[in-house]
């Protein structure tokens, strides 16, 4: 942060996306329920995906082609973009189709929002979160959302992270959700020495997926302002998985603080928001200005919890701050690759 600025609210940043757990849960104006019109512009796009036999790579506004649900979904991504950062799809078909259409499907709906990236060096598009049998998430290198154990606040490193989900747990598996922009003006007025460390490089794991000139980390503070826009990325899991790596540099005592100071008040009942999603549900998040967080589940013989997930680019955040640009550029040059195949 450079010497003199304030850590208050910038002016000229989204006030809309500073919200408190109380304010969003009497809010209703960002969840849409598909109506049956909505349900037959989406199955005349599965049609025409069936028919056409296409990749994911290829499905585009073009290729999934909506009426009057794409000014809905524009509408939505302006409200993602500008708005509270979170607005919730209830409603899509999604036991009519296998879970190879309703990926598709996901990606089809993701085209009206922004452009699907993919999520590894691999070319994925869609990420399938559920339980996979690892034993524990304390090692803090298992990726967390193959595990049932509750997963802290984090932000995922996209725009928009949509979450379509599938099938829902026996018990458990609540999504939280909370303003990074809200805790950020909290811990200005009450731990302003916190803050001031969150502003400042902390070092990310790639987990694998760059090149090989590239080291196995990229680093990025938790705040970041740029051409008036504050932006937010937190991932503590990472942080603590980057640690195995002999060249990252060690966390400082002030970093851990800082790190649990910024996930107790997203933790808090001031802040944090949760929302029960069922099958049918597209939860949509602007990483930017939320984070996100699961409480722990538990799988029974009828019901497993299983969503999809896309991430997402949009046009009006393509302007980014500089200590973002590094990671986005690696799924660029991911997503170049599917679309020269």
């Amino acid at each position: 942060m450079p010497a003199g600025e304030t850590i208050s609210f910038a002016a000229g940043s989204n006030a809309a996306a500073a919200w408190h757990a109380s304010e969003m849960r009497a809010r209703t104006s960002n969840v849409l329920h598909l109506t049956p019109s909505d349900l037959e512009e989406i199955d005349v796009a599965m049609r025409h995906l069936a028919r056409a036999r296409l990749r994911s790579a290829q499905i585009g506004r073009g290729t999934f082609r909506l009426e009057h649900l794409a000014e809905t979904l524009r509408q939505i991504t302006l409200e993602l973009e500008s708005g509270c950062g979170y607005y919730l799809i209830r409603g899509l078909p999604v036991a009519r189709y296998s879970v190879d259409e309703v990926a598709m499907m996901l990606c089809g709906m993701g085209s009206h929002l922004g452009r699907v990236m993919p999520q590894d060096s691999a070319g994925r598009l869609i990420h399938h979160v559920r339980a996979e049998g690892a034993a524990s998430h304390a090692d803090r290198i298992v990726r967390g959302d193959r595990l049932g154990d509750a997963l802290p606040f984090h932000s995922d490193s996209c725009d928009i992270a949509a979450l379509l989900c599938v099938g829902a747990a026996d018990m458990g598996g609540l999504s939280a959700l909370a303003s990074s922009y809200a805790v950020h003006d909290a811990l200005a007025a009450e731990d302003p020495d916190a803050l001031a460390v969150l502003y400042r490089p902390f070092h990310i794991d790639r987990h694998g997926d760059h090149d090989a000139v590239l080291p196995p980390y990229y680093s990025t503070p938790v705040f970041m302002r740029h051409n008036g826009r504050l932006f937010s990325r937190f991932n503590p899991g990472y942080v603590y998985s980057a640690q195995r790596y002999r060249e990252t540099p060690r966390l400082t005592a002030h970093q851990v603080d800082a790190m649990d100071a910024f996930h107790r008040m997203c933790a808090s009942p001031r802040f944090r928001f949760d929302v029960e999603l069922i099958p049918g549900d597209l939860q949509l998040l602007n990483n930017n200005t939320t984070v996100h967080a699961r409480s722990a589940y538990r799988d029974g013989a009828e019901r497993q919890r299983h969503l999809l997930r896309a991430w997402l680019f949009t046009s009006q955040i393509e302007d980014i701050p500089p200590p973002m640009r590094d990671r986005f550029r690696d799924m660029e040059n991911w997503r170049s690759n599917l679309d020269a195949d």
